[in-house]
């Protein structure tokens, strides 16, 4: 899947974005994906098949920065840093969310069907993240562009 945003609309706001410095064009494009992500994490808690609950409280949201290419890019999935136990067993989930997501032939060698919940998560709030970047672009512009005069 490829996906991404392009600045457009009206024209006067796409000069004066080009003209905030690379900085604050960073900054600004960072508080807007980190904002637009919530709908999908939200919903990907709620799609989530909750055994022990740790897939769920994992799930998390992380914004990187490409500064050579002016990239930023907001991921929806599970922390590294969450484990715990269930049934005396050490649970980790980033190492078995996309079991759960995709399907996995089990040690007994059963197939285990998939339990989509990032993908329809996306799938569902695509137009809400969108709709939500572009208004807080067109103020977080607004508001640099007003620290300036």
């Amino acid at each position: 899947m490829a996906g991404g945003a392009t600045l457009m609309g009206d024209k006067e706001l796409e000069k004066l974005f080009q003209t905030l410095g690379e900085r604050v064009e960073r900054k600004i494009t960072r508080q807007a994906v980190n904002v637009a992500l919530t709908p999908c994490l939200k919903s990907a808690r709620a799609k989530v098949k909750k055994e022990s609950g740790l897939l769920e409280e994992s799930l998390d949201k992380k914004i990187k920065t490409y500064p050579e290419s002016m990239t930023v890019v907001g991921l929806v999935g599970p922390n590294t840093a969450v484990s715990g136990e269930y049934e005396g067993e050490l649970r980790v989930p980033w190492r078995y969310a996309h079991l759960v997501e995709d399907g996995h032939i089990d040690r007994a060698g059963n197939f285990v069907p998939p339990q989509p919940f990032l993908r329809p998560a996306f799938d569902e709030t695509q137009g809400q993240m969108l709709d939500v970047m572009e208004t807080r672009l067109g103020k977080g512009i607004e508001r640099e562009a007003a620290k300036r005069d």
